[in-house]
């Protein structure tokens, strides 16, 4: 059944009607849940901090944020699993910059290219490294 006629079909039907002019609209994102894949347990500092964004994101959109944690070979079982998904926006990876910056020079072959297969969309949470020894140590560098 050609586009046209399918319309005219629904068009006889009041709900049907209403659903076919509404289809022709384009959505405003997000018109259904978004699903974040995390390569890492449940209950690290990513993760809490994401679980809190979630519940925003629902008031303020409507849809839910969903929190996929897929842990395990550094960070390479989520990146498959968002490489696999379809490329509209609807799924995320949630990761620290290891998987794009250490894991190219510490795997041999990856099943993603760091610079190609990803497209960085914000800088979600940020935190400060400290480098520290015991205080009888006579060192006051890395050096």
């Amino acid at each position: 059944m050609k586009r046209r006629q399918a319309l005219q079909t629904l068009a006889a039907i009041p709900f049907a009607t209403s659903t076919a002019v509404r289809a022709q609209a384009p959505a405003a994102f997000p018109d259904k849940p978004v699903r974040i894949v995390v390569p890492f347990a449940a209950g690290n500092t990513l993760d809490a901090a994401l679980r809190q964004v979630a519940e925003v994101f629902k008031v303020n959109t409507g849809q839910q944020l969903l929190v996929d944690n897929k842990p395990g070979g550094s960070g390479i079982i989520a990146a498959q699993t968002v490489m696999a998904s379809p490329p509209d926006g609807y799924t995320l990876l949630l990761t620290n910059t290891s998987m794009l910056t250490i894991n190219p020079h510490t795997f041999s072959k990856l099943p993603y290219d760091a610079e190609k297969s990803f497209k960085p969309v914000t800088n979600f949470l940020g935190a400060s490294m400290v480098m520290a020894v015991n205080a009888s140590v006579p060192a006051n560098n890395v050096k």
